[in-house]
């Protein structure tokens, strides 16, 4: 079994604001798409992504990472 590649705080940060941005945007499909069928995939993405996040956010705390928040801000708009 390959060991999973250890990821860089700014690495798990954007991770962290791809599955926010995946939430935002399934969850008003949830509730206007018209078709079932459409609202029900929306729903799953959904919660495929709030699920992933939170994992994600679990895994950061354990590594330390969710006190990096700062300095990927600082990097993000350009204040490095």
């Amino acid at each position: 079994m390959i060991a999973p590649v250890e990821k860089s705080p700014h690495e798990c940060w954007l991770d962290v604001l791809g599955l926010v941005d995946t939430a935002l945007t399934a969850r008003p499909a949830m509730h206007n798409a018209p078709s079932v069928a459409e609202r029900n995939g929306a729903r799953r993405v959904y919660v495929e992504a709030v699920d992933k996040l939170i994992d994600t956010l679990e895994a950061m705390a354990r590594r330390g990472h969710l006190n990096d928040i700062g300095a990927f801000l600082d990097v993000q708009f350009g204040r490095v």
